[in-house]
Order: C-alpha cells, then sequence, then structure tokens
C-alpha cells in the first residue's frame, strides 16, 4: 500500500493499475483484502482527488477501482459517511460533466455496482435519478451507456421502490420509448428493464400513466403503426402490452385513445398466422392488467335467496356491481370466446385459456364471485364442453376441468390454489405446449354458483351422450363428471353443517342437486337399446352422494323433497297381504315428500330396475349390495329395511328376487355383525316386527313376476339363512313370526287359487330335479318349523311351543300345498315337498 500510494502521488496511471492488480487478487488472498478495508479512507481519498481526470485511460481505471470499493461488502461497510456522500456527489458529476464515452460508460456502471445502504441512496435520490435519466438519453448517444443506466435503474428500483414509484413519471418515458425504436437491441433492453421494475410501476401511478398518454399523442401511437406496417406485428404486440399496462385506470378515462390502441389487436387476432394470435392472447393480457385493479374482496354474505323471477341471486353488496366492471370484463372476454369458439389451431386456444386464466388470477377472490362466474366461467366452458375431449381439444379440454376442479375443491377452504399437472384428466402429450398455472385465490363457498357447477357437470354427461364420440371418450367425459361431482360434495357437506345456513338454503341446495340426479336417471330411463355407461355413471353418483352428505341432513324429518317421478304414479304394485293379525305398512305414493335419503334410494333402486330391463345379463347384486352396505352402516337400518320393503311392494319388475337376494344378503351380513337385539324386537306391536314380517313375505308376493331369471333355488337359500339369523338375534326367539307366516301365505295361496293366478308351470331344473313354486313356499316354512322347534328345544318351553294356533296355521298351509297339485306322475319334487313339510311339523309338535 505504500508502494501504491508513492506510485499515485508520482505515477497515478502505474498506481491505479497496480491498485486494481491487488483487488483482483483479494478475493483468493483475505489478508490482501484486509489491507484493501483498512486502507479504505485513503484510497479514497486519492481516487476522489483524481476521479475528474481528463485522461481517458486513467480515469477508466479510476472508476473501475472505484467501483470495486463500492460494491464488495466488506469494503464499502468501511467508508465513512462523508466519504461515500463525496462518492455519490462525484459520480453524478462525472456523468453529467464527461464527454468521454467510455468514462460516462463507467460512471453509470458504478452507480449500478454500489451497494450503499439506503438510507444514503434516499438522501441523495434527485440527484442519483437525474444523472441516471441523463444517460438514459445521453447526449453522446450511446447505447452502451443506456444499458448501463437501465442497469442503474433496476438497482435504485430495488432499494428505494417508493421513491421510484413516485418520480417515474421522470424515468420511465426514456425507458419506454424505446420499445418503439426500430433497432432490436434497444426494445430488448427496454422491455428487460421494465420487467424487472414490473412491480414497482404496475399499477402504474397516474403521474406515470398522464406522461405516456402525452407520448401516445404525440409520438408513440404513430411509431406502432409503422412498427406494425413494417410487418413486425410480434413486435408491435409486445409494445400494445406494455403501454395498455402503464396506461392503467387512468387509461380508460382517455376513451378516444384507447379505442385506437385497441385497433391493433383487433387486427391481429384474425390473422391467419398461430403466432401472431398467440402474441395477440399474451399482449391482451396487458388491457387485463390496465383495467383488473387488485382489490381485497370479502362477500358480506353467502346466503341465497330467491327474487321474484326465481332466478338465485347473492345477498349484500359485492364489488362486481361496480358501475363500469361489467363493461371490462366484456371487452376483455369477446376475443377469448370467439378464439375458443373458432377452429384455431390448438396452440392459439392454448393461449388463449391461458390468457382467461390470467384473468381469473387478476381479479383475485372476485374469481369466485357469482357475476364473474356468469361472464367469464360460463362462456368458456360452454365452448369448451360442447367439443368435448376429443382431438386438438383434449388439451383445452383437460385445462378446463382440472381448473374447475380447483374452483370447487379449494373454494371450501380459502386458500390460494395452484392446479396441480398430475391429475388424471391431465393427458402427457398436454407438455407440448406452454400451459401457464395462475395462483388463482379462491373465496369461500358460495351457493350462488352451486346451480353453475352442477348445470356445467350436467353439461359434461349430456355431451357423454353424444352417439358419435367413441367409447374411451364417453368414459373420459364420464369420469370427469363424476370426479368433479364427489368434489362439490365436500364443500356443500361444510356449508350444509354451517350454523350459519338457513332451513331454505338447506332445501334449495338439496333440490338443486336430487333435480340434477333426477334429470340423469330421466335420461337413461328414456334411452333405448342396449345399456350403457351411463347407468354406472348415475349409480356411481348416488352412491358418492350419499357417501359424502351427512346422515343427519339426509335422513333428517325437517327436511322433505317432493317424490316427482313419473314411474311411481304408473307402477303397478306388488300383491299386498290382507292379514287381520299383521297390520299394513306405509307404502311411498308420488303425492308424498320423503327425505333426500328414502329419494336417492328410489332412484337407485329404479336406475337398476331399467337396467334388469334392458339388460338381463347385468349383475346387479353386487352394485346393491355395496350401496346397501353404505345405508345401513350410516342409517337406522331398520328405516333403510322398510324403505326398501315399500320399494319393492310398490312396482313390479322383473328380476325382483335378483333384488330381494341383494338386499337379504346385506341385511343378513348386518344383523350376524352387530348387536341386532337392540335393534329388533320381534312383537306385533313393533313397527319392525311388520317390516321383517313383509319382507320375508315378498319372494312369495313377488311369485307373479317370475321371469326364471334367477334360479329358485338361490332365493330358498338365501331366504333360509336370513330366517336363520333371525332367529338366532331374536331376543325372545319368535313365538309369533311362524304363524303369522303360515297364516298369510296361507291366504295368498287359497286367494290365489280361487282366482286362479296359481297354475301349474313349465319347470325348470335345479340340480336335476324338476321344481316349481312350491319348492319356494315348502322350503322356506320347513326352515321356519325347524328353527322354532330348535328355539323352542333350547328355552325348554318344548310343551308350549306349539300351540293349537300354530297347528292349525301349519296344517292350513299344508292343505295349501297340497291343493295345488300337478297331474305329472313324475313330479317327484311335489311329494317330497310335502312329506317332508309334514314330517318336520309333526315332529316339531311332538306328536300333538
Amino acid at each position: 500500500m505504500e508502494e501504491i500510494e508513492a506510485q499515485l502521488s508520482s505515477n497515478r496511471s502505474l498506481g491505479y493499475s497496480t491498485l486494481l492488480h491487488l483487488q483482483q487478487q483479494s478475493g483468493a488472498d483475505p489478508s490482501l483484502l484486509r489491507l484493501l478495508v483498512d486502507s479504505s479512507s485513503v484510497i479514497v481519498h486519492y481516487i476522489l482527488a483524481d476521479v475528474y481526470d481528463n485522461d481517458e485511460e486513467i480515469a477508466a481505471q479510476i472508476l473501475k477501482c472505484l467501483g470495486f470499493m463500492i460494491y464488495h461488502p466488506s469494503i464499502v461497510g468501511s467508508i465513512k459517511g462523508d466519504d461515500a456522500r463525496a462518492i455519490v456527489d462525484s459520480l453524478i458529476k462525472v456523468i453529467t460533466t464527461t464527454k468521454i464515452k467510455s468514462v460516462c460508460n463507467l460512471g453509470v456502471w458504478c452507480i449500478s455496482m454500489q451497494q450503499f445502504n439506503s438510507s444514503l441512496l434516499d438522501a441523495n435520490f434527485h440527484s442519483l435519478l437525474r444523472a441516471i435519466t441523463y444517460a438514459l438519453d445521453n447526449p453522446i448517444g450511446s447505447l452502451s451507456i443506456t444499458f448501463e443506466a437501465m442497469q442503474a435503474v433496476m438497482k435504485l428500483a430495488s432499494t428505494s421502490a417508493e421513491n421510484m414509484r413516485a418520480m417515474s413519471n421522470i424515468w420511465a418515458p426514456p425507458v419506454y420509448r424505446r420499445l418503439v425504436r426500430s433497432d432490436k437491441r434497444e426494445r430488448d433492453m427496454s422491455e428487460r428493464c421494465l420487467q424487472k421494475v414490473l412491480s414497482v410501476i404496475c399499477p402504474p401511478p397516474v403521474i406515470l400513466s398522464k406522461a405516456l398518454v402525452i407520448d401516445l399523442k404525440k409520438t408513440l401511437l404513430l411509431m406502432m403503426e409503422e412498427l406494425l406496417n413494417q410487418g413486425l406485428k410480434i413486435q408491435t404486440l409486445q409494445v400494445w402490452k406494455w403501454f395498455m399496462r402503464l396506461l392503467g385506470p387512468y387509461g380508460m378515462k382517455n376513451k378516444h385513445l384507447v379505442n385506437k390502441l385497441l385497433k391493433i389487436p383487433e387486427q391481429t387476432f384474425t390473422d391467419l398466422d398461430p403466432q401472431i394470435q398467440n402474441a395477440s392472447l399474451v399482449a391482451w393480457e396487458g388491457l387485463i392488467d390496465s383495467l383488473i385493479c387488485s382489490q381485497p374482496y370479502a362477500p358480506k354474505s353467502n346466503a341465497l335467496v330467491k327474487n321474484p323471477t326465481d332466478q338465485t341471486v347473492l345477498k349484500g353488496s359485492n364489488p362486481t356491481e361496480a358501475d363500469g366492471f361489467s363493461k371490462k370484463i366484456k371487452l376483455v372476454m369477446t376475443p377469448l370466446i370467439g378464439i375458443m369458439s373458432s377452429n384455431c389451431d390448438a396452440s392459439v386456444h392454448v393461449s388463449c385459456l391461458n390468457t382467461w386464466s390470467y384473468l381469473l388470477y387478476k381479479l383475485e377472490k372476485l374469481a369466485s364471485s357469482h357475476s364473474v362466474v356468469k361472464t367469464v366461467w360460463e362462456p368458456i366452458l360452454e365452448v369448451i364442453i360442447k367439443v368435448g375431449p376429443v382431438n386438438k381439444n383434449i388439451w383445452s379440454w383437460s385445462f378446463c376441468i382440472e381448473l374447475l376442479d380447483n374452483f370447487i375443491s379449494a373454494g371450501n377452504n380459502d386458500v390460494n390454489s395452484k392446479l396441480n399437472d398430475h391429475k388424471a384428466t391431465r393427458l402427457p402429450e398436454s407438455a407440448k405446449y406452454s400451459w401457464k398455472y395462475y395462483p388463482i385465490k379462491w373465496s369461500p363457498l358460495d351457493l350462488g354458483n352451486l346451480e353453475f357447477f352442477i348445470n356445467t357437470i350436467h353439461g359434461l354427461i349430456i355431451n357423454g351422450l353424444n352417439i358419435t364420440l367413441s367409447g374411451e371418450v364417453r368414459t373420459v367425459t364420464y369420469s370427469a363428471a363424476s370426479s368433479l361431482f364427489r368434489s362439490l360434495l365436500g364443500p356443500v357437506k361444510h356449508f350444509l353443517k354451517s350454523d350459519l345456513i338457513t332451513y331454505d338454503e338447506v332445501i334449495l341446495s338439496l333440490n338443486m342437486m336430487l333435480k340434477f340426479l333426477k334429470s340423469l336417471y330421466e335420461n337413461m330411463r328414456s334411452k333405448d337399446g342396449g345399456i350403457d355407461d351411463l347407468l354406472p355413471l348415475l349409480l356411481q353418483l348416488l352412491e358418492a352422494f350419499v357417501d359424502e352428505l351427512e346422515p343427519s341432513t339426509l335422513q333428517s324429518p325437517l327436511y322433505k323433497v317432493a317424490l316427482d317421478l313419473k314411474n311411481i304414479e304408473t307402477s303397478e304394485p306388488v300383491y299386498r297381504f290382507k292379514s287381520a293379525k299383521v297390520p299394513d305398512i306405509c307404502f311411498m305414493n308420488c303425492m308424498e315428500k320423503v327425505s333426500p335419503i328414502a329419494y336417492i334410494t328410489l332412484l337407485y333402486f329404479h336406475a337398476v330396475t331399467k337396467a334388469t330391463l334392458k339388460e338381463p345379463d347385468y349383475d346387479i347384486v353386487e352394485g346393491i349390495h355395496r350401496y346397501v352396505k353404505l345405508l345401513l352402516s350410516s342409517y337406522e337400518p331398520l328405516e333403510i329395511l322398510h324403505l326398501f320393503v315399500s320399494l319393492l311392494y310398490t312396482e313390479k319388475m322383473p328380476h325382483c328376487f335378483e333384488i330381494w337376494v341383494a338386499l337379504a344378503n346385506c341385511l343378513k351380513d348386518y344383523i350376524d355383525n352387530h348387536d341386532f337385539r337392540s335393534l329388533i324386537k320381534l312383537q306385533l306391536d313393533s313397527p319392525d316386527y311388520v317390516i321383517i314380517i313383509y319382507f320375508l313375505c315378498y319372494p312369495f308376493a313377488a311369485y307373479s313376476c317370475l321371469k326364471a331369471h334367477l334360479k329358485l333355488q338361490h332365493v330358498i337359500e338365501e331366504w333360509t339363512s336370513l330366517y336363520i339369523s333371525l332367529s338366532r338375534a331374536s331376543e325372545n326367539g319368535h313365538p309369533t313370526i311362524i304363524e303369522d307366516l303360515l297364516s298369510m301365505l296361507s291366504s295368498y295361496f287359497n286367494e290365489a287359487l280361487t282366482n286362479g293366478d296359481l297354475v301349474p308351470e313349465p319347470q325348470s331344473s335345479v340340480n336335476g330335479q324338476d321344481i316349481n313354486v312350491r319348492l319356494l313356499f315348502g322350503e322356506a316354512m320347513i326352515c321356519a318349523v325347524e328353527q322354532a322347534s330348535l328355539i323352542a328345544k333350547s328355552e325348554a318351553k318344548e310343551s308350549e311351543s306349539w300351540r293349537s294356533s300354530n297347528i292349525k296355521s301349519s296344517l292350513e298351509f299344508a292343505s295349501c300345498l297340497v291343493k295345488f297339485r300337478t297331474n305329472d306322475e313324475t313330479n317327484v319334487s311335489t311329494s317330497l315337498i310335502e312329506k317332508r313339510y309334514l314330517a318336520v311339523l309333526l315332529v316339531s309338535s311332538n306328536g300333538v
């Protein structure tokens, strides 16, 4: 250092060259860096004295040495306040007074490199800004100086953002004016600078917007038009985007100017070149920035009401109702809807959806508001869904489905959501397109949007019914609809549990969803031909409805919905037993209101019936078993059984035995795995007892509907298995159930024989033997008599177990079996059933 000081006094060129070499070596030698820190005041003293040297070589060396001193964190911290202020003043003077290009360049470079604290920069802000502005449009006309000045702008914006924003009308115009220059280097450096300081100037302060308006009217608009005429359409659109951003809300006060600006994208949106169309859509985001100002939004109420025109509206104030908001949204959306409706290149549709999602991002929580849903969401989704996931639309379709799923799912948690690219709806090939995923802020679930969600899901499904679609496309469509519906049920469940929700809102929400499910059922019911994918989808949705929503809502006596299914009105009921001992049960009718769970179960029941009508080989047992098991695990089992008994007796149908077998199997499993004694008492005055009796009697009542789709042996096996489980689970055995069963069946048999309803039918083969319906009657009653005898013996009540009424009922039933004889001498099963029944009866009654 002593040597350097001596050189600086006698040979400045050599001295600063040696100092610069020392600084370069200090990066690898901590002792040299320590030396520079300790000697900083001496070095600064020489630099301040020599910085104005007119020798270009010496001045350049000095500024390079100074740049190192004020850039390195360890050294700049050792520079005292007065020296620091003197350095800033010297740099400003050098920049604004030198005639040497390289010196001016290095002076600006020093400002862009310095690491002074913000308090020093703020104190000298106006002087620094004056020097930087001078350098931006330097008299020398040097692009390198302009480049360094823009670097300095970025540096100052990062350290003095508030001051830079307040003075943006001073430094920003020299930057944005270069956007319309013919030199690509100028345009690129200008755009890079603006991009780096975007957070400082956007949304733009009014003073900046006013400055831009003046410049546009004077020269910039004409220069943009010249660029466009030169064929530089993409470059012109880039400039257009920046100017629209910087005009901000103030620009809307200059409608004449804005209209002139809008003529540029009007020309490029219809260009045949996809690249220019894509550039137009990217530029359109500048208009969105200008029109949509970020502002917090929290609706005062999420409640639903009905207005006099029976349309769903929101209560409470809404920023989207502000004057001019709807016009702004319409202006933004018009070209987007047009492009999505046109037969553009797939990349253009992707760009359009990127711009659309950018609009949602800028709207923040307003993106979930009811009015925005109507004007922004619905038009795009309507177009996308109408085309479906086919050909080039598959990626756009997947993107929209995924975005909608985020809207539905994330809205319940009121959190920022970002699209996940691992969803099943996304296809790997979509990676070739440039998708942008903006972190959209969703507001809490608004029931005002429930109808929109349901209608969109319904639209997906209806589009899937298009007969021209392939099976694969239909599967993808139905899968998306099912996933969206299940996603929707989560927020709905959360909302229905809220203490703030009203009774009317609950009923309105339930009716919307039930109307949707009913509509799907009617669509399925009206379709001709064999069973299709709509049935499995409908069953999935019905199961999801039951699985996701709370039993306290679906089974509540407070919430009743109209039973408005048309096929109930025209259905032909199954035989109703008439017994003086066993009271009738309440059956459904089309005039009453039922619980939501009853409505859903009715839809499920008739959907399955539709399946059996259209496709005899369709296996319904597994589906019904899964659904009933779901109900029994969450709801009162006897109420569920009552519901199904009512459904079974309401309408004659083919394959009724399959449905009954599935129900009986579920009930048996439930009885075997639960404490059924606490749930049911087999006593005549108990409603549960009546339900059980009617359920056990159903296979006999449904005999007239028999179409031989299921072997009777299966019904017999399931009936006996269920009866044994019931007998073992009953608290006191079944002192009256046998008598009542025999009485009801004997009455039915005698009535049927008298009316001629029962006649010998063609035989069917089971295990090589000819059987008929008497096998069902006989085997079932043999099981009942045997179980009664076993229970009586186990409880030491053998002497009392067979009263005269029981014996009389048993003998009457035996008489019915004998009456219904066939003249076929080879009918071995006829005599076998009679003999087995009478033998069991004889043993069980102890020979009375």
